[in-house]
């Protein structure tokens, strides 16, 4: 299933729309849990600090940027300010320089209301081509072929390209890397 996430910098468009910060993501965001918990895979980050982690280690095998979906005390999905906030920090932290991106997903902020509220505010998101798990690989490998960005990471497969197991969003954006710069040759 494909599907479009916000944070690609685009001709005509000041800076990030997905976190604020200016940058440009030229192949691969690493999206570093979304909705996922561990009991779908064990390396799943929830709290900052395996946020932090899991950001670093993407950043190192090649991510431009990271996309994450901060959790509050109980594990849940949250947007509360202070959720944000320490996700945010601690990954910045990590990984300076590095724009970070939050989700702004309906089911997080409350439906159709949400969707309101960041209209009103002239939020903007443009788009990113992205599949989730086995169609997330040949759609790295169509991004590549265009010469378009893409992202990958545990919010949208637990597994490599080959349906094999995966240690996590490091390996995730090594084998994600390979294909697309293949891809492009």
């Amino acid at each position: 299933m494909a599907a479009f996430s916000g944070g690609v910098r685009v001709p005509g468009r000041a800076g990030w729309q997905d976190g604020g910060m200016p940058g440009r993501i030229e192949r691969i965001k690493a999206c570093l849990n979304g909705s996922r918990r561990r009991a779908e895979h064990p390396a799943v980050p929830i709290i900052p600090t395996e946020l932090a982690r899991e950001a670093a280690g993407a950043v190192a095998a090649g991510a431009e940027a990271v996309h994450l979906h901060p959790r509050s005390g109980s594990g849940a999905e949250s947007l509360a300010g202070g959720a944000v906030a320490a996700a945010v920090a601690a990954v910045r932290q990590a990984c300076p320089g590095t724009p970070v991106g939050v989700s702004t997903a309906l089911w997080i902020a409350g439906g159709d209301a949400a969707a309101r509220e960041l209209d009103r505010s002239g939020v903007a998101a443009p788009r990113l081509l992205h599949g989730e798990q086995a169609a997330c690989w040949p759609l790295v490998r169509h991004a590549g072929r265009l010469g378009l960005p893409t992202r990958i990471g545990l919010e949208d497969t637990t597994t490599g390209p080959e349906g094999q197991p995966v240690s996590g969003n490091a390996e995730l954006t090594r084998l994600a890397l390979a294909i697309w710069t293949a891809a492009r040759r």
